[in-house]
């Protein structure tokens, strides 16, 4: 009976490791630029990968002594499936995060969906109703401008892996082989303008959960997520229920970070009143080409960095609790169990300790969920298992302890 927790132990440990983040971009490079703009771009629809790019500029807002933040948002799409969204910070908790779906095929007289959402805790991500109720008086975000646009075919990858046109559902439909669109597959672009008003605001309500932005930072850290195989059918809301972004891959990645250099974004001088929507998107002009401006898929300060080791403990508290239990001690008590000497109590104390462990992780990812029931099958898996470790030490003991007693000493055979 010990040895089933190990067994279980290894499963989960595999789907943490498989569920585990990839960070950044392959490229790690940045291009300054003395343009009052920054920019962002991952370019792989022929791979099956992600493909969007993110310009943003700031302008000082004198009346709340904060920023208002512009952001150019552009996301390749060749079918009605998934969502693409862009977030604050490097967690998803507190992060405010900007999503894009929509039909561009049968919608392109439509413009996309741009749901603006944030969430307190490890779960579904939810529709920001009231801006100001959330982070203050102030605080704000419009939508300026959003279309579909066609903008021609898809180019021969030239890789000739991945799985072309189909899916392979495993769970949470998490597939981690691409789905590379056929070559000359027609491609749109949803092209969207935001502005966040006195943005630096959003960290700075009621609350400290929420992820901070500021204009002034020079590595300010953002996140990326998307989702190629969710069908909406056809309900296209700005609060439609998401399902969960795709894993990392070899090949592919699911969510992502980027740094950027908020301070040069910055349009210095005395700008009399809100620019113009034709202004911006003027200033915003995206390079798909340049895929970083101002920006790195590295932090780019040591504070930077510093932020980047320290955020999102919690996911790191119960990855630590699980891999001492798992991978540590619930083997070594196995090995305790034929051990000479008082070997029922080394291997009960070393069991007992494993399984607090074990606990004390459970605890970390209940929290981490908000206290809400599970909703993805890593968290069932993790329920489970813990829920079956507490009837298993209770079996495991009284077995160890009659045979050790029938056995009239401490090895167990």
């Amino acid at each position: 009976m010990a040895r089933l927790s190990s067994l279980f132990g290894a499963l989960l440990l595999s789907v943490s490791l498989f569920t585990k983040p990839l960070l950044g971009a392959s490229t790690t490079t940045t291009t300054t630029t003395t343009d009052n703009k920054v920019q962002y771009c991952q370019t792989n629809l022929p791979t099956g990968g992600a493909d969007f790019c993110l310009s943003l500029s700031s302008l000082p807002n004198t009346t709340t002594s904060s920023h208002d933040i512009y952001f150019h948002l552009t996301v390749t799409r060749w079918n009605a499936n998934g969502w693409t969204a862009i977030g604050t910070g490097q967690t998803m908790a507190g992060a405010l995060m900007f999503v894009v779906y929509g039909d561009p095929i049968n919608g392109t007289e439509k413009e996309p969906v741009v749901s603006v959402r944030t969430v307190e805790g490890h779960r579904q991500p939810q529709l920001i109703q009231d801006f100001g109720t959330v982070a203050g008086k102030g605080f704000d975000v419009q939508v300026l401008a959003s279309s579909w646009k066609e903008v021609g075919t898809v180019p021969a990858s030239g890789t000739g892996k991945g799985r072309k046109g189909r899916k392979v559902k495993r769970h949470d439909d998490h597939d981690e082989h691409p789905i590379i669109p056929s070559p000359g597959t027609k491609t749109y672009v949803a092209d969207v303008l935001l502005a966040c008003y006195s943005c630096s605001l959003w960290s700075s309500g009621s609350g400290s959960w929420r992820t901070s932005i500021s204009a002034t930072s020079a590595s300010q850290s953002f996140l990326w997520a998307w989702n190629d195989r969710q069908d909406f059918g056809g309900n296209f809301t700005r609060d439609a229920r998401l399902k969960m972004h795709r894993h990392h891959g070899s090949e592919t990645g699911g969510y992502g970070f980027f740094w950027a250099d908020m301070t040069r974004s910055v349009v210095l001088g005395n700008y009399l009143g809100k620019p113009t929507t034709s202004d911006l998107l003027g200033h915003l002009t995206i390079d798909p080409s340049t895929k970083l401006l101002g920006t790195s898929s590295k932090p780019l300060s040591a504070s930077g960095w510093l932020d980047k080791v320290t955020s999102n403990p919690l996911p790191k508290t119960h990855a630590f609790f699980m891999t001492i239990a798992f991978l540590i001690l619930f083997p070594l008590g196995v090995l305790l169990i034929r051990s000479p000497g008082n070997a029922f109590k080394k291997h009960w104390l070393v069991q007992a300790l494993a399984s607090l462990f074990t606990l004390a992780g459970a605890a970390v990812g209940l929290y981490m969920t908000g206290r809400h029931i599970p909703s993805t099958f890593h968290q069932w898996l993790g329920l489970v298992i813990t829920l079956l470790l507490v009837v298993q030490k209770d079996v495991d003991f009284l077995w160890t302890y009659l045979a050790g007693t029938v056995g009239g000493g401490g090895r167990v055979g």
